[in-house]
């Protein structure tokens, strides 16, 4: 618990060093296109350009779709029907829910509320991902996996204005409640997840694996449990079909941006085909990688389910963009970390990694749009 606390604060300390550094070099982002629906707020603002505080400290880690969550926070959903419409569909409820609960403890300050659940559950991300680690590797293994949660090259998502670290807070409880057959807490907690991003349908059968390995194919009240798990997802389907009579609204809203339904290895193969790389490809690839790693190690099944799910999901989409912020949560590859021999290989990945880091989220200030 204390490793994890301490990681949390040495690391957000580093990233907020950067702010005054990537502050001259800050400026509004000429080429989103505000018509289809998102758009940085320094737009309309003039210089210093910021997002929703001239504090820097704080508002560095609102950048991108953060507004939209601050939005649903403050003033709830709407979309702009129609081709072409954009709206807030496309995020989904749990994580501005829970901005909009704790709101009254921070004086009404929609952006503080979000950075502190923000916070909060990244704490919570590491802790359990620390406690699944050490009951499969032990000790020095769990050390391992969450430096390298927090040293991952997006890593600084976890505090920022997104759902990320709520999402993966989820997940874990799911996934350590399903290996230690409790159904019912992680057939919540999937259900939570579910209502907290898109990706958390891949727990559906990361439990349907669990509930197979302990009981086989017989009915009990563990099953029963099960039923629960989509209920996140469809709950939010529901509200999107009474309030907009369109309960695939965030889908329509994905495929404006080139979101469609992929072949995952053609996605996975495009850079190579293409002779093109970037860092979202490179990430990509060594996500893989540390994933190979885990199947080798013989990693929590549960956990090699969801993390495998987890990886092709995105590219089941076409797209590359924004895939960084789902390999961060993708928390198998810390196994392959920790399961790494020699040690010294995975330090070395590690200390490259929070380098890496470094760079991204200083251009991320300064508002860089990271697709």
């Amino acid at each position: 618990m204390w490793w994890s606390l301490g990681l949390l604060v040495v690391s957000r300390l580093a990233l907020v060093a950067l702010a005054p550094l990537a502050e001259p070099h800050k400026r509004p982002h000429f080429h989103d296109d505000p018509v289809r629906g998102y758009h940085w707020h320094s737009e309309r603002r003039a210089s210093p350009f910021y997002e929703v505080t001239p504090n820097i400290y704080l508002d560095m880690w609102a950048r991108s779709d953060s507004w939209q969550y601050l939005d649903i926070a403050t003033d709830g959903y709407y979309l702009k029907p129609g081709p072409g419409g954009f709206g807030t569909v496309a995020c989904f409820p749990l994580y501005p829910l829970v901005v909009r609960f704790v709101r009254p403890l921070f004086a009404g300050n929609t952006l503080v509320a979000a950075l502190a659940v923000s916070w909060l559950a990244s704490w919570a991300s590491s802790v359990l991902l620390f406690r699944l680690v050490h009951d499969w590797r032990g000790l020095a293994a769990a050390l391992l996996a969450t430096a390298g949660l927090f040293a991952f090259p997006s890593a600084f998502f976890l505090t920022t204005v997104f759902p990320h670290s709520l999402f993966l807070a989820l997940s874990l409880a799911s996934v350590l409640c399903a290996e230690r057959a409790r159904m019912l807490p992680a057939a919540l907690c999937a259900a939570l997840a579910g209502a907290t991003r898109a990706e958390g349908v891949v727990l559906i059968p990361v439990l349907a694996v669990a509930y197979f390995r302990q009981h086989g194919l017989r009915p009990n009240r563990a099953a029963a449990a099960l039923v629960l798990a989509p209920l996140g997802l469809l709950a939010f389907m529901g509200f999107l079909w009474w309030r907009f009579d369109d309960p695939l609204a965030f889908v329509a809203i994905h495929q404006q941006f080139g979101r469609t339904p992929s072949n995952p290895l053609g996605t996975l193969l495009q850079p190579i085909v293409e002779h093109f790389f970037n860092v979202r490809h490179f990430l990509t690839y060594l996500v893989g990688a540390w994933l190979i790693v885990a199947t080798a190690a013989r990693a929590p099944a549960c956990s090699l389910v969801f993390g495998w799910l987890l990886f092709l999901v995105p590219l089941a989409t076409g797209q590359y963009e924004s895939i960084y912020r789902v390999q961060l949560t993708t928390f198998t590859l810390y196994l392959g970390l920790a399961a790494a021999r020699p040690r010294w290989v995975a330090w070395a990945q590690i200390a490259i990694f929070a380098l890496l880091q470094l760079a991204i989220c200083f251009w991320f200030i300064a508002g860089v749009r990271l697709n």
